[in-house]
């Protein structure tokens, strides 16, 4: 099997593992990358804010493929289960922390999640694709421990877990079953999956736009030192809806023509801005001082957010779907 780095700006490193796994069963990552919804939750520390209301092994079998993720409280069990499915002639996805990477500009100054795709194994040397630093290299089997068992340290404690794809069937959702999906969340209805379990509390759609908004605001009121990781992470989540509306809009020109595909793309650019500018805040020290051009930003999001609405939802009628 030929492998090579698979390349696109407006996916996380987790997305461009599956989207490279994808590609090599001969399967278009835009079939998949087209949820564009918005949920939004407070937590006790922190928050959940999401585009996407099913997960990824949720939506691939709807989608028709065989998507598996093995879990394991141990991760030398869980190194001996990866090494058997690569030797089956899969490639693998695993969970680890940029923190333990040799390669990477935060090895040993920053903790984050991250995600690569093992190709193969030998003499307890691990061949590795970083489609999001763009790196094909190897990393011995003690490297790759120690960056699996600190995220287990630092992100999941109890069991992680790897992934890969076995099959698929082109059992594809159809183009306006999406279109509606999406339409249905961004107006507050639950789709089953992750919406549905984190719905306590929680706020779909349009309706998240004010919880949104002040949990920013929020974090622009401290002082830096106070919040600098939690505006990252904020920085991270509004990028993740920037990626999605992109991934929406691409989604929308390979599979047909519809008159709101630019305001989608608009909508995805508006995000970026946004989150652009929460993290100059943050980098430039003037977070309150930014505050008044932040909120414009923020609420033009949601205008744009508002616009795509209701040009779906003609369309919808126009197609008599609704």
């Amino acid at each position: 099997m030929s492998y090579t780095l698979y390349r696109n700006n407006f996916q996380n490193c987790l997305e461009l593992v599956v989207s490279s796994m994808l590609i090599r069963n001969n399967i278009p990552p835009y079939k998949i990358w087209n949820q564009a919804g918005l949920f939004f939750k407070e937590l006790e520390e922190g928050w959940l804010l999401t585009p996407y209301y099913w997960s990824i092994k949720r939506y691939m079998i709807q989608n028709g493929i065989d998507y598996t993720e093995e879990y394991y409280k141990s991760v030398n069990d869980l190194i001996s289960g990866l090494v058997n499915v690569v030797a089956s002639g899969h490639s693998v996805g695993v969970l680890l922390d940029v923190f333990e990477l040799p390669y990477s500009m935060y090895h040993q100054e920053y903790h984050d999640v991250h995600a690569i795709e093992i190709v193969q194994v030998q003499n307890h040397v691990f061949e590795i694709y970083d489609h999001y630093y763009h790196y094909h290299g190897h990393l011995e089997i003690e490297q790759l421990k120690k960056a699996i068992n600190s995220y287990m340290d630092f992100y999941e404690k109890e069991k992680t877990h790897y992934f890969y794809i076995k099959a698929q069937n082109n059992k594809f959702i159809r183009k306006d079953e999406v279109i509606l999906n999406n339409f249905s969340v961004m107006n507050g209805n639950h789709i089953k999956d992750l919406v549905e379990k984190a719905s306590n509390g929680g706020y779909v759609g349009l309706s998240a736009a004010p919880y949104i908004k002040d949990t920013i605001l929020q974090l622009l009121n401290y002082d830096k030192d106070e919040v600098e990781y939690s505006i990252n992470d904020m920085f991270k989540d509004l990028k993740e809806i920037s990626f999605s509306r992109q991934n929406y809009y691409d989604f929308l020109n390979k599979i047909s023509t519809v008159k709101f595909a630019s305001d989608v793309q608009e909508a995805s650019q508006s995000w970026a801005v946004t989150a652009n500018m929460i993290l100059l805040a943050n980098v430039s020290g003037d977070q309150k001082g930014m505050i008044p051009r932040i909120v414009k930003r923020i609420d033009r999001s949601f205008e744009h957010e508002m616009r795509v609405n209701e040009k779906i939802e003609t369309y919808l009628k126009e197609t008599l779907l609704i």
